[in-house]
């Protein structure tokens, strides 16, 4: 009488072969996650560019509504339209739009120590570029490590889960709480 069953080795080549699927799918999510990242990275220095490129061409950042001009840009809306005028942003929408669903960005302005704490319009005041609050923490950070110190409360990259443009010290248990970050591009 024969046997019906899985021999050890046919168990042993099954495992094998789901361990590289489980492998290739979680290889597959990081390189999505990493390439999300650098996307995002890239739109924040093109809003920067483009910023910088509306300011040789008109000597005043677009959105700074004051007259004369002060450096600062007072209006988000007008800072978008005015760089579509200029055909640096052919889609205000679409510019709007972050590689991660749900994440959008603005222009401003606003103060902070330049090393630290909350607000203090003794030290840092300059433009920035901000997202709205659906950013995940893990991407603030990696975005504050390329550019800046990699702490959320210091420097020029600033970012926080409660939308304080001065930021809040970063928690590792907290990589995927979603929150604002602020870049200050100008200073």
């Amino acid at each position: 009488m024969k046997n019906k069953g899985f021999t050890l080795i046919e168990l042993a080549v099954v495992l094998v072969i789901i361990g590289i699927l489980m492998g290739a799918i979680l290889r597959g999510q990081e390189l999505i996650k990493n390439a999300k990242e650098k996307k995002f990275f890239t739109q924040l220095e093109y809003l920067a560019q483009v910023q910088f490129t509306y300011l040789q061409r008109m000597g005043e950042y677009a959105g700074d509504t004051d007259s004369p001009p002060d450096g600062f840009i007072d209006d988000d809306t007008t800072a978008w339209t005015e760089l579509n005028q200029q055909h640096l942003i052919i889609d205000i929408n679409k510019a709007k739009q972050s590689a991660f669903p749900g994440v959008t960005f603005s222009f401003g302005n606003g103060w902070c120590q330049r090393f630290g704490g909350d607000t203090d319009t003794n030290s840092l005041h300059g433009n920035y570029i901000a997202t709205t609050s659906s950013l995940p923490q893990w991407v603030a950070r990696t975005i504050d490590e390329r550019i800046d110190d990699g702490h959320g409360h210091t420097g020029y990259v600033r970012w926080s889960t409660s939308g304080n443009a001065c930021g809040q010290d970063y928690n590792n248990a907290n990589a995927n709480a979603l929150g604002n970050l602020y870049w200050f591009f100008d200073l």
